[in-house]
């Protein structure tokens, strides 16, 4: 939880450090993600100037299931 929490941290200093997720590239807002030690994957975007976190994902999963994550 910490590596969670000092990844979010960083990434609210610095929004743009999460690439741009492409199974999340079909969505309206341009959603951004960033692995924590290969195994979960924080899912965020910006709007009106805040970061919302929109999921952390296990990269266990079904990839594909991340994609209906949204909707």
């Amino acid at each position: 939880m910490k590596e969670v929490e000092q990844t979010v941290l960083a990434v609210s200093q610095m929004p743009s450090m999460g690439k741009l997720d492409p199974l999340l590239a079909h969505r309206k807002l341009p959603y951004r993600s960033i692995v924590i030690r290969k195994r979960n994957k924080i899912i965020y975007y910006i709007k009106d100037e805040k970061l919302h976190i929109a999921a952390i994902w296990d990269t266990l999963r079904e990839p594909i299931n991340q994609a209906r994550l949204t909707e």
